[in-house]
């Protein structure tokens, strides 16, 4: 109902914008107005009619995520048990200067550990004994 109102109202404002025209020149002035009608409509149905056939359009590169290599890790590698960790750096505490009635908070003068060092060195400190069977069970020990 809506739809048909509309159309009604836009042919309505057609006649009255064709009036004060000659009869050619509203048949020219309707046949324009069909003609763009049309050719809107196959636009949105063929958004390349009209345009110079320079071939087909690329198709767009789907994106692929990138692949992780995954490290087999062999039950059976010995873990060294003369493993060098690096000692733990000493922290000293400083209290900065701050006005009176306040606080200031304690920080480490140096880093707690270098910024370079592996990780691998502290999984290694939780690594079993070599030989020991490895934890499979999630659940209590029998």
């Amino acid at each position: 109902a809506a739809l048909s109102t509309a159309r009604t109202a836009v042919d309505t404002a057609r006649a009255a914008q064709d009036r004060g025209l000659p009869e050619t020149e509203r048949t020219v002035a309707e046949e324009r107005r069909r003609a763009r009608v049309v050719s809107s409509r196959a636009r949105f149905l063929d958004p390349d009619a009209g345009r110079p056939n320079d071939g087909p359009r690329p198709t767009p590169a789907i994106p692929t995520t990138p692949v992780i290599p995954i490290i087999p890790v062999s039950s059976t590698t010995p873990v060294s048990a003369t493993t060098s960790v690096s000692p733990a750096t000493p922290v000293s505490a400083t209290v900065p200067a701050t006005p009176a009635g306040r606080t200031a908070p304690v920080r480490p003068a140096t880093p707690l550990r270098p910024a370079h060092q592996d990780e691998t060195d502290e999984l290694l400190l939780f690594a079993p004994p070599a030989g020991a069977p490895l934890a499979t069970s999630t659940g209590p020990a029998p």
